[in-house]
C-alpha cells in the first residue's frame, strides 16, 4: 500500500509483463505500462514546465479552432489517462477536410518538442446530447472553449 494525497490509499501491483495495476479506493482498477508510470513520475518533478506547456497547448487549440467552421463545442478534458481534445461538430455529415485537419493537429501536438510533457488525443464527435457528451468528458476536469460556436 502506498499513501496518496489526503491520506487516501492506492494499491499498486507490478507484474512481469511490464504493467502496473492501480487500485484506487473506489476499486476502479486500471493498468498502465511501467515506462508510462516512470514518465509520469518524472513529469511530476517539473510542474512549472508542465504548466507552461499546458498553457501553450490551450493557445494552440484555440488558434486551431478559430480556423475551423462547423464546430459546435470543444473541450479539453481527461480521458484514458491522457488529455483529450474533444470537438463536437455541428453536422453528422463526414467532412474529410475537417478530419484531416484534426489528425494533423493531433500529430503536430504529439511531435512538438515544446509539448514534450503533454500527452493528448484529439476526438471528433457528431452533434450529441448533453448526456451522451458527458460520457466523453471527465466530470472533474473539463475546459470548454467559448466564443467559437458557429
Amino acid at each position: 500500500m502506498v499513501p496518496a494525497v489526503a491520506s487516501k490509499v492506492v494499491q499498486l501491483h507490478w507484474n512481469m509483463d511490464g504493467l502496473v495495476t492501480v487500485t484506487p479506493e473506489d476499486e476502479d482498477r486500471f493498468s498502465i505500462k511501467v515506462s508510462r508510470v516512470i514518465e509520469i513520475l518524472q513529469q511530476a518533478k517539473r510542474p512549472d514546465d508542465f504548466k507552461q506547456q499546458f498553457n501553450l497547448l490551450l493557445r494552440i487549440l484555440a488558434g486551431w479552432l478559430a480556423g475551423q467552421p462547423g464546430v459546435g463545442e470543444a473541450f479539453v478534458t481527461l480521458r484514458d489517462g491522457a488529455l483529450a481534445f474533444v470537438v463536437v461538430r455541428n453536422s453528422c455529415k463526414y467532412d474529410e477536410q475537417f478530419e484531416d485537419a484534426l489528425s494533423e493537429l493531433d500529430f503536430d501536438c504529439a511531435n512538438d518538442p515544446d509539448l514534450n510533457l503533454i500527452r493528448m488525443d484529439a476526438i471528433a464527435l457528431p452533434p450529441a446530447s448533453a448526456s451522451a457528451l458527458s460520457s466523453f468528458l471527465d466530470p472533474e476536469f473539463k475546459i470548454e472553449y467559448c466564443g467559437h460556436v458557429d
